[in-house]
């Protein structure tokens, strides 16, 4: 749903700013989860989901790899509109559950309002 060329101003540091997170809560409940394509160099390799379970949108927040837990990051997900499913490149339907879980970005709520983030490497 959306591109981040990390050449530019807005994604060269190491934290993302998503938006506010009772607008972005909105959205996921309505949309499904938020895939954004972050293009590094000459891959996507860091693209992410974002989404949100729960009432609270200052919890339950998660960011997942926008390919399969089981497979690569040359196997890059599509988002199904209005679910909560992907499309990988095997063309299986999968949950938002089965993306890869990421050790080097996680969800930062800021002041319990702005959702971002944080792609710092543990």
């Amino acid at each position: 749903r959306s591109l981040c060329d990390w050449s530019s101003d807005v994604c060269s540091s190491d934290l993302f700013r998503v938006g506010p997170v009772e607008d972005m809560a909105e959205i996921i409940e309505r949309d499904g989860p938020i895939l954004f394509f972050f293009k590094q160099k000459t891959a996507y390799d860091r693209s992410i989901v974002v989404d949100h379970t729960g009432d609270d949108p200052t919890r339950g927040w998660q960011v997942y790899y926008a390919y399969p837990a089981d497979r690569g990051p040359d196997c890059l997900v599509t988002h199904v509109k209005q679910s909560r499913e992907f499309v990988d490149c095997e063309n299986r339907t999968l949950s938002v559950e089965a993306l890869h879980r990421p050790v080097d970005a996680r969800p930062v709520v800021e002041n319990r309002a702005s959702l971002l983030i944080d792609l710092r490497a543990p």
